[in-house]
């Protein structure tokens, strides 16, 4: 396998592993809501309620959708 490919599975394997976080934690979040009132919430809950929300935001960084992403192909400039 070449270097590049390498670098694409090495990718990819990434990629599957923040998936398999991101739908852990969406699993874990599905049980808190909807949420009524936030003042019922145990330091458990928001703990939970946080490592979501950073896992999305990591797997969205890595979205060829997301800003960071997005880049005119003959500029190099974010779109």
């Amino acid at each position: 396998m070449t270097e590049h490919l390498q670098l694409i599975d090495k990718k990819l394997e990434h990629l599957e592993r923040m998936h398999g976080y991101l739908m852990y934690s969406l699993e874990q979040v599905s049980g808190l809501m909807p949420i009524n009132d936030w003042k019922t919430l145990t330091p458990k809950h928001h703990e939970t309620l946080a490592a979501f929300r950073v896992r999305f935001s990591e797997f969205q960084e890595h979205s060829p959708n997301s800003p960071k992403q997005r880049r005119h192909s003959w500029t190099g400039i974010n779109a």
